[in-house]
This record gives C-alpha cells, sequence and structure tokens, in this order.
C-alpha cells in the first residue's frame, strides 16, 4: 500500500514501453531454475505488458533481448537487473 511510484522503461531507441510501479523493478541479478518464493515480481510484469498490448516477441524486440529472457522473466525464473530493466 502506500503511494505508487513509477518508473518508465525505455527501450534503446527511448520510447516508453510501460509505466511500472518501482516496487516491480529490482537491481538483482539472479538466474533460478524454480520459481522465486515470494517474488511476484514475474507477474507484474506480465501484466504490464498485456496492458500495453504487447507480446512477448514485440516487449523482447523494443528491449533487445531474447522472448525466452521475457517469459522467464514473466514465470520468476530470472530477475533482471536495473540496467536491463531500464534498457
Amino acid at each position: 500500500m502506500g503511494e505508487r511510484a513509477s518508473t518508465l522503461l525505455h527501450s534503446r531507441q527511448g520510447r516508453v514501453i510501460i509505466d511500472a510501479p518501482s516496487s516491480a523493478i529490482h537491481n538483482i541479478r539472479v538466474k533460478h531454475k524454480q520459481p522465486l518464493p515470494g517474488v511476484d515480481v514475474q507477474n507484474k510484469v506480465r501484466d504490464f505488458r498485456i496492458a500495453a498490448g504487447m507480446s512477448q516477441g514485440e516487449l523482447a524486440t523494443a528491449l533487445e533481448v531474447s522472448r525466452q529472457t521475457i517469459q522467464s522473466i514473466e514465470v520468476g525464473r530470472y530477475l533482471p537487473s536495473l540496467p536491463l530493466a531500464l534498457a
């Protein structure tokens, strides 16, 4: 709860992709084979992507990462570093 702070995510071309709550962005980078317990960032990324009307492939292209990276973030196997989140 509390106030909603937002972080604008940009592609490398400078276009705004998503207006995401700051709490959805973590400054850590960890790969896991199983979803991380207690972490809901993946659901927020998926929710914001769908709200923006983008497919995983479209978001991946805009951020210059693979579709598999977006999929891993959404299912909780990968938490993006802040530079990737702001790429």
